[in-house]
C-alpha cells in the first residue's frame, strides 16, 4: 500500500545550495519558477514570516494573478520580542 500523498507537494529552496542536497532549489524563494505547481483556482495563500519576506511572497502572488482576498499572511520575527 502506497501512502504517498499526491496531492501534496512541497518546494524547498536554499540561498546556497548544500552539496548533500539533491531535491532542492538554489536561491531565494522565486514564485515564478513554481507558478505552473502553486496556481490553483480559487486557493488561498497563507504567508508566514517576517514583514520584509511576506511583503516580497505578497507582491510574487499578486503578479501572478492571485486576488489580494485570497492572500493570508501572519507576521513573526525578532523583532516582535519585547521582554522589558
Amino acid at each position: 500500500m502506497n501512502n504517498e500523498k499526491t496531492w501534496l507537494k512541497s518546494f524547498v529552496f536554499y540561498e546556497t545550495l548544500p552539496e548533500t542536497e539533491t531535491n532542492a532549489i538554489e536561491g531565494r524563494i522565486d514564485l515564478q519558477q513554481i507558478k505552473e505547481e502553486i496556481l490553483i483556482k480559487d486557493a488561498k495563500y497563507y504567508i508566514c514570516g517576517p514583514a520584509v519576506f511576506i511583503k516580497v511572497q505578497y507582491q510574487s502572488l499578486v503578479g501572478l494573478g492571485v486576488s489580494r482576498e485570497n492572500i493570508l499572511y501572519e507576521e513573526f520575527g525578532p523583532q516582535l520580542l519585547s521582554l522589558n
